[in-house]
This record gives C-alpha cells, sequence and structure tokens, in this order.
C-alpha cells in the first residue's frame, strides 16, 4: 500500500486525533493537527502542484522550508503527485540554487 493511501487509511480511523503537536515560535500557544486536517490539506496541496503548477508523474518538486508543520504535508503532496521531493536548504538564494553542482548535470 503506498504511503498516501496509509495516511488516509489512519485518518479514517483516527480522524479527530492529533497527528502533530507544536507550538508556534511566535507564541507559547500549542497547535494541533488532526489526521483529518493534515489529509484534506496534503489533498489540496496535491491538486494545485498538479492543477495550477502543472506537476506530474516523475517531476522534480524543490522543497525549501524549514522544520514545520507544512514541511510533511508538502512531502506528502509532492509524492501524491507522483513526482520527486528535492529538498532545498531554506536560506539558499536563488542564484544558489540554479547554481549547478555538477557539470554533467544540465538544469
Amino acid at each position: 500500500m503506498r504511503k498516501c493511501n496509509l495516511a488516509a487509511a489512519a485518518a479514517r480511523t483516527h480522524h479527530f486525533n492529533a497527528i502533530f503537536s507544536y507550538i508556534q515560535v511566535d507564541s507559547s500557544t500549542k497547535e494541533q493537527v488532526t489526521f483529518t486536517e493534515f489529509i484534506e490539506a496534503v489533498e489540496r496541496l496535491a491538486l494545485r502542484l498538479q492543477v495550477a503548477e502543472g506537476v506530474q508523474k516523475g517531476h522534480y518538486v524543490a522543497i525549501a522550508l524549514n522544520n514545520c508543520i507544512e514541511f510533511p504535508i508538502a512531502l506528502l503532496s509532492v509524492v501524491k503527485c507522483g513526482a520527486v521531493a528535492a529538498f532545498v536548504n531554506p536560506v539558499y538564494t536563488p542564484s544558489n540554487i540554479n547554481e549547478p553542482r555538477n557539470p554533467d548535470v544540465k538544469s
């Protein structure tokens, strides 16, 4: 069973249970995301990636995020599209990202 399907199955069973608990950096408020909220966010982003951005199976999608709740949402959305997630250091500038690391690789 694919990872996205496993997460969806868990959401059906544990839909009101928290999948993530975290504390907002700018406050001391503890936040929680339920399985259902998480899966819905993954579905919305995957649909946007496919429809608005044209992401398809085999495409590479750069993810430049710090450790935050959006990171696993972005990762599973890319996987759901059949694309490959390429993690990029979030402090990189556009010129750092576009600079080829290997002369044999075409950008």
